[in-house]
């Protein structure tokens, strides 16, 4: 069976759509205009095609700025006091107010994870490249939590650390496959540092963490949020038997859906290199730092050829 629409889908439609622009009203879905989710729900010509963008909608998982900044702190208060040796009896305020000291009394250093070193480019050179979102996140870290910049530092300086640092602590704000983090590992050289060290992306795929785990055991991953393959879009009902229905509606086969938003994709000339996300982990899951590559393309591709207007920007 193709797939296929119920009954009252255009309820369904009107329904989502209301819901996101009162999420767009409240700024939970911060930097996006009703017109714009207008434009972009008004890409999609065919009933079955309205249907499918209406559950991509419902299925969005969008963390702001202000979470983001919650998630800033949480490596403050959670993630780090639970790795890093403490003082007996030391509380979090007093670790908090010791990890933000000049003198380094914790010995940590935080480091962005950079993008790999190609067509020989300088460190300076791919320090200022755009959309780094390791070094957001730390320029986040350090406004929210208060860091001194004397404790940050570069992978190309780490061999300037001081000796007596005991933990370097890499940040960024998403680990899909983990094959970024394993490219960045191989290319500087890391398992020759001998400092402890630790990855903390925001947030991170459960196959990104076993893949680092396997890569790189010397690298303790703790993030903030762990995504799985319930978070896939295209994942299947547990329980329906063969052929997998589809967890949204069990009603379409995983496997009609799949067709059917490849096609969608190829009529729009959208890139389909790899149409349900790198690494096939279909996520839904954005932030305002950054729109991942192991997303949806539909959500943030812009093609002005074919006047396709994006939800997200790139």
């Amino acid at each position: 069976m193709a797939f296929h629409i119920p009954e009252g889908w255009e309820r369904f439609f009107e329904e989502v759509q209301q819901q996101t622009i009162i999420l767009i009203d409240r700024k939970v879905l911060e930097g996006i205009k009703v017109i714009e989710l207008k434009r972009w729900l008004a890409n999609f010509e065919t009933d079955e095609e309205k249907y499918l963008a209406a559950h991509l909608l419902r299925a969005l998982i969008y963390r702001s700025n202000a979470m983001l900044k919650i998630s800033c702190q949480q490596i403050a208060t959670f993630v780090l006091p639970n790795i890093i040796k403490r003082k007996k009896n030391t509380s979090i305020d007093e670790f908090i107010v010791d990890l933000c000291r000049q003198d380094n009394p914790l010995k940590v250093l935080f480091a962005p994870v950079e993008p790999s070193k190609q067509n020989d480019k300088t460190s300076d050179e791919i320090k200022k490249l755009p959309g780094k979102s390791g070094q957001s996140i730390l320029r986040m870290l350090i406004k929210e939590v208060g860091l001194h910049e004397n404790s940050t530092v570069h992978v190309d300086d780490s061999g300037a650390m001081p000796r007596d640092i005991e933990y370097l602590v890499f940040v960024d704000d998403m680990c899909g496959t983990g094959k970024q983090f394993c490219s960045f590992y191989r290319d500087y050289n890391l398992k020759d540092v001998s400092t402890k060290k630790i990855f903390i992306p925001l947030f991170a795929h459960e196959k990104g963490i076993e893949k680092i785990n396997k890569t790189c055991p010397d690298v303790i991953v703790s993030p903030v949020e762990v995504l799985t393959s319930k978070n896939n879009f295209f994942r299947a009902e547990s329980s329906s038997g063969h052929p997998p229905l589809w967890a949204m509606d069990q009603s379409n086969t995983v496997r009609d859906v799949k067709s059917f938003y490849k096609n969608l994709l190829k009529k729009y000339e959208i890139e389909i290199g790899s149409p349900f996300g790198f690494g096939g982990l279909g996520l839904t899951f954005f932030s305002s730092e950054s729109t991942h590559n192991n997303g949806l393309h539909i959500f943030y591709t812009n093609l002005n050829s074919r006047n396709w207007k994006p939800l997200l920007k790139r």
